[in-house]
Parts: C-alpha cells; structure tokens; sequence
C-alpha cells in the first residue's frame, strides 16, 4: 500500500486520519506544523529530505493541506526526489508581488493595478487613486489585508504593519532565509503590496494539475459579514450563466498553466462582476481549500483528500462525479465569528462534537480555539474574530441557515470580553 507524508495543521489532523480509515486505498504518515516547528523548518526539511532518501522513512509521496506547509512540502519532495510541485512555482504563488506580475504577463485584463507600499512611501508610485486595498506580499486568510480610503490611513497601515506583518508569514520566512529559493523578491515577503479595488461577486475554484493538464473540481461561493472582508459562509457548488463560467475556467487553466505550477491541487479566488461580466483574479493558492474538503465530498461523492493523495505519488487522480453521486445537493462551511475580541472561557468538548455529529450526519464542527486563550491569539483578519467552522449538507441554502441555528446554540462556547481576562503568555498555532 503506497504511503503519503502529509503536512497540516494540528486542527487538520482528525479530518485527515477519519479519511484514511475510510479510505484504505493509502497509508498515512501526518505531521502536524506543531511537530515541524518544534524541529525547526530548516531542521525537518533536512531531516525528513534525508529519512526518505536513505529508506529509513518509507513514503512514496508528499502532501500538504496548508498554504503554510506548501513550500516546505515542496522543498522536501525536491530533496528527496518525490512528485510534486516545484518550489519555484509555489513561491511564484506565494509572493503575491510575483504572482501578481505574472498574472499581468497573462491576463492583463484581470489584474488590478499593484504596487509596494514602501515604494509609494518614497514617492516612486505618482497618481495613485484610493481606495485600494493592501495586503502583505506573503500571508494567508487574509491577515492584515485592509481596504485603505486615503493615504494617511495608508501611512498608519503601513506604519503598524511593520511589527505586525512578520509574525504572519513565519514558516515561509524561514525557508526563504535558508536560502532554499532563489529570487531576487524573495526578501520582500514581509512588505505590503497594494493593489486597486476590484469588486463583484466572489468565488473560489478548485482544481489540479498533473502532468500539464487543468481539472476543475467545482466552484465555490464566498458570502460576507456586511460591510467587512470577513468570511461569514461558503455555499457549494456555485454557477454562474455558461458564457461566464467557461470564461472562468479559460482564465484559470491560462494562469496556472503560465505561472507553471504542475503535480498539485490548487484553489483560485476570483470577482466577477454581475454587471459587466468583467473577471477579476484575486489570487491563486497552490493546494486544496481544506475547509471545503467535506463540502465538495458531499456533494461530488469523492473526496479532494483522495486526489491529493493519487497526486502525491504520481498516479492519475479518481476523478469527480457529476452532481448527483454525493448524498446532498449543496453544502455550507460557515463560521462562527464575533465583533470584538473576546477570551475564550469554554469550547466544545471532543465528546461534544462527537455527540453532535452523530446526531446530524450532515455536519461537522471544528473548534478553532481552546480555552484560556483569546481569539486575538490566533491569525486572524483585521476586522471580526472567527472561533469555530460548521460544515453543513442539506438540500437547499433555507435547510443550511436553520440547521445552523440549532447546531450553534447547543455548541457550549463561553466567550467573555478580553479585558477581563488575564494576559495570553503562549502565541497560538496560526489557523
């Protein structure tokens, strides 16, 4: 039986393991990024390049279900001689600055405007229209992005950022700074890009490439808390009329195809405007979107964690079903947020969440947090503070939204405001 080494985070660890007892097509060997920092990136990449080459470690491919560990698995599957992406291409994703300039190279006409903050700073960038919106050149779940009016509340952004930003990024700092990619932008991976506003209906597509072929998996649907860039749900699948999705689908085979990513999943986010049909790209990440792994399995009746796998040791992966070979017609992932950080005083139990899933087989829920802690500990973004993922099937959007009002009243969490609480002493594992 061939055996995956998969990278994740320590809150992916039980939706992975449930998988592979299910499915017995492969074995599993899962680090969790608490066990790679504990080593250190440098330490672990050398080691487990080093375990696999040697046959001490017996694996016959190499995953990750995170865009923090994406690099990491990259360069390990290039040490060791496995499948998988290169890591140059991960970079060129990961560096929004390079990924932005070669998206303009391909698809000018989805690409915002963008240049650096420092750059503007020192007078380099003249006639810049506001509002824009800004993001670090590397980060993820949209830490620290913010939507700027005017340049003074750029300057403060800028200013702030400074000692923010760094934390954001850390794990693709270290494999930066061990010297494993080699770019001229790469030291830029803790500045601040700025692009123009784009706007529209926003969607995510996932899919995989293997061999130079692009396979769409399907398309998700982003809803937001009003007036914020805050994730308040994710419905799928998502379709727009045929003349636009098969301008989707052209658009995102042209970039991953040019920014050559290859022997990977991915998940491209995208604004399409209703009015005028205009596509925008927001960016492209270089795995699967975890959160929907059960959304896109419920409905399609295979698992993107399967794919993942056939990927990883160089087979052609199980390809999906048409709509129809799941259970259910649609699905939710929707996440729990709150205005105003908060200290976490009580969480679902493991036994908690066993009891509710057995009862409504069409949800699962994934605490965020832990207690003692405040949702400020986690990465978060800048304008609301998430703590939990319900992932619900049903038969419409009506039966999702009134499942989750059952679900969220009998989840127990005990939130209280955070200055009542004492001082975090202990930096959380970034979700």
């Amino acid at each position: 039986m061939p055996t995956v080494l998969v990278l994740c985070f320590d809150s992916h660890v039980r939706l992975i393991r449930e998988f592979f007892e299910r499915d017995t097509t492969y074995d599993a060997v899962i680090d969790p990024q608490s066990a790679i920092e504990r080593d250190g990136v440098g330490a672990y990449v050398e080691r487990i390049a080093e375990k696999i080459r040697s046959g001490r470690l017996s694996v016959d491919g190499i995953a990750t279900t995170t865009e923090d560990l994406a690099l990491v698995a990259s360069v390990i599957a290039r040490e060791a001689g496995l499948a998988g992406p290169a890591p140059g291409a991960v970079f060129a994703c990961q560096n929004k600055l390079v990924q932005r300039t070669l998206q303009r190279e391909c698809a000018p006409e989805a690409t915002p405007d963008f240049f650096l903050a420092r750059d503007w700073l020192v007078g380099e960038v003249p006639g810049v229209q506001f509002p824009l919106f800004v993001k670090p050149v590397t980060s993820a779940l949209s830490f620290y992005s913010h939507h700027v009016e005017d340049a003074g509340e750029l300057r403060r952004i800028i200013r702030e950022g400074r000692d923010i930003v760094p934390s954001g990024n850390r794990l693709n700092s270290e494999v930066i700074e061990l010297g494993y990619i080699d770019h001229p932008w790469a030291p830029l991976h803790s500045e601040l890009l700025c692009e123009g506003v784009i706007t529209g209906t926003q969607v995510t597509v996932d899919g995989y490439v293997r061999e130079g072929g692009v396979v769409l998996l399907g398309t998700t649907l982003s809803v937001f808390v009003p007036g914020t860039i805050s994730f308040s749900r994710f419905d799928f699948p998502h379709q727009f009329d045929p003349e636009i999705d098969s301008r989707v689908a052209g658009l995102v085979q042209r970039v991953v195809t040019h920014i050559g990513l290859d022997d990977t999943l991915f998940n491209m986010e995208l604004m399409v405007d209703g009015g005028t049909g205009a596509i925008s790209i927001v960016e492209l990440n270089t795995r699967l979107s975890f959160q929907f792994v059960p959304l896109i399995e419920w409905v399609r009746g295979v698992s993107p964690l399967r794919i993942m796998c056939d990927i990883a040791v160089g087979r052609e992966p199980k390809r999906l079903a048409t709509e129809g070979a799941g259970p259910y017609s649609m699905s939710s992932s929707c996440v729990l947020r709150t205005p105003e950080d908060r200290w976490v005083v009580d969480v679902p139990s493991s036994e908690d969440v066993a009891r509710i899933e057995a009862e409504r087989p069409n949800v699962r829920v994934f605490p965020l947090v832990a207690p003692g802690t405040r949702l400020s500990d986690y990465l978060q973004d800048a304008y609301t503070y998430r703590y939990c993922l319900v992932n619900i099937a049903g038969e419409d959007i009506d039966e999702v939204i009134s499942t989750l009002a059952v679900v969220k009243n009998g989840l127990g969490f005990r939130l209280a405001p955070a200055e009542d609480s004492p001082a975090s002493p202990v930096k959380k594992e970034k979700r």
